[in-house]
């Protein structure tokens, strides 16, 4: 429970702070938009790291984005806090940490953010906040959007995909495609390469064009890479290639999206394209893929199962297997660990939904 509740009150300068992943960014989106129709005239900027900044191009509901520094010595942050220094009327803390939490206090006049638990580690965050939240386990878009309880206006559950105008490689294909992501960040994430080659064989006998996506580092290029010349179909390669605003766009025009649990999935969904999510060790409750255009206050996913809800196929292994989602970075807890129940996630299930999905024949 928070320790107060805020009055209603008329912001003009907004700030929103958040030091997470990709995906987690998208995240804040309903409610950044939230607190856009809440005061259409405020300035509403988002301090964040550099390298989330692609997921937020072109959002409408953004003014600025300001970048934390990168691996500042402690005179920079300082200088850094100073230059933020009471320059919005409210900020807002979406991470419980104690970085987030000092700038949105040291921001504004009147601050927000969430505390950890046991609560006597965070004496000075609710001392200092004007209102706090402790973390539950529901969705990262319902929790973030409890913030709208504090502040008396409503909330509105819609992601705001990038923005950007039609990609050049949208034009140069010419006839129906899926989009493959298949190399996550992180290892304990990833399927395996045999399913990969599987799903391409099965796109190519339903006429649709291959697309490889990924990201930009060499590890993830050269798996993209050497699937592609494994591949039985012809594929296109885009890995390393596009913006996060021209691969949306990307994904926007295609018929369907296969991807494991990561921030480009979490695009996918924002976009409205089916989306057919791999989900391993992560808890579907907390991570999910927010459906299309999902507007109440209730959890869309469970803890466990395969699950549809809108234009999401949440896929997790169906073996009798307890530990599912278990939350942990792999079997072996470290990020470059591999997931039992990734490497038996059924080849066959994926199939099956891509049958019952290209079948439908429409947007859902």
């Amino acid at each position: 429970m928070p320790n107060h509740l805020l009055n209603p009150l008329n912001f003009n300068r907004i700030l929103i702070v958040t030091q997470r992943y990709l995906g987690d960014t998208l995240l804040t989106t309903a409610l950044i938009h939230s607190l856009r129709v809440a005061y259409p005239l405020a300035t509403i900027d988002v301090l964040l790291p550099k390298a989330n900044s692609g997921i937020l191009q072109g959002n409408p509901d953004i003014n600025e984005l300001l970048f934390f520094p990168e691996k500042p010595s402690k005179f920079e942050f300082l200088t850094f806090l100073k230059s933020i220094y009471h320059q919005y009327d409210l900020a807002i803390s979406l991470q419980n940490s104690d970085r987030t939490s000092l700038c949105a206090i040291l921001a504004a006049k009147r601050s927000m953010g969430f505390v950890d638990v046991p609560l006597r580690k965070s004496w000075w965050k609710k001392l200092l906040f004007s209102a706090y939240l402790i973390p539950t386990e529901t969705h990262t878009v319902l929790e973030n959007l409890r913030f709208c309880q504090l502040l008396y206006i409503p909330a509105i559950s819609s992601l705001i995909a990038p923005q950007s105008l039609q990609s050049k490689q949208v034009a140069n294909i010419s006839c129906a495609y899926a989009v493959l992501h298949v190399m996550p960040q992180w290892r304990f994430k990833q399927w395996h390469q045999n399913g990969w080659l599987e799903v391409i064989e099965f796109l190519h006998q339903h006429n649709l064009q291959i697309v490889l996506s990924g990201g930009p580092t060499a590890e993830e290029m050269a798996f993209v890479k050497q699937l592609a010349a494994l591949a039985s179909a012809p594929v296109i390669n885009l890995a390393g290639v596009l913006s996060i605003p021209e691969l949306s766009e990307v994904i926007r025009q295609s018929t369907v999206f296969i991807g494991p649990d990561t921030g480009i999935t979490h695009l996918a969904s924002a976009t409205g394209t089916p989306c057919i999510a791999l989900f391993g060790p992560t808890n579907p409750e907390i991570w999910a893929p927010w459906p299309y255009d999902y507007q109440t206050d209730i959890n869309p996913f469970h803890k466990k199962g395969s699950q549809t809800i809108a234009n999401v196929y949440l896929l997790q292994d169906q073996t009798d297997r307890s530990c599912i989602p278990c939350q942990n970075e792999g079997c072996l807890k470290h990020r470059h660990s591999h997931s039992e129940c990734l490497d038996h996630l059924s080849v066959q299930l994926v199939l099956d939904t891509l049958n019952v999905l290209l079948q439908s024949d429409r947007r859902l």
